[in-house]
């Protein structure tokens, strides 16, 4: 085999690790979505603002889930407001090892807090 062949070969598998890498890093990329689910506010001293359990539908298979809202000032205020409530929130999800991580970009309440 030519050294030509060998370096055009290097080239093709280093491109394809490349373009690999590529689409794998993208699809650890948190996306924006809407959810909807019933927010808590964390108590004192949480790394955490507050969490939504939501439900998420993937095909015919529904699960519950529980995401940690950021510590920053959408997250605050989302836990000031909606606490207790049932709101749509349009944001950023990211994984972080276990946990799941929404980042609020806006929210809305949709359903108040009962009358006690």
């Amino acid at each position: 085999m030519s050294l030509r062949r060998m370096m055009a070969g290097l080239m093709v598998v280093t491109m394809v690790g490349v373009l690999g890498a590529a689409f794998a890093a993208e699809e650890q990329q948190p996306g924006e979505r809407t959810i909807t689910g019933k927010v808590k506010a964390a108590e004192a001293g949480a790394a955490y603002a507050a969490t939504v359990e939501a439900q998420w539908t993937r095909g015919d298979q529904t699960m519950k889930v529980t995401l940690q809202v950021t510590n920053d000032e959408q997250g605050k205020k989302l836990a000031q407001e909606a606490d207790g409530k049932t709101a749509e929130i349009k944001g950023t999800i990211e994984r972080k090892g276990d946990e799941r991580w929404l980042t609020v970009k806006e929210f809305k309440i949709v359903e108040e807090k009962p009358a006690q």
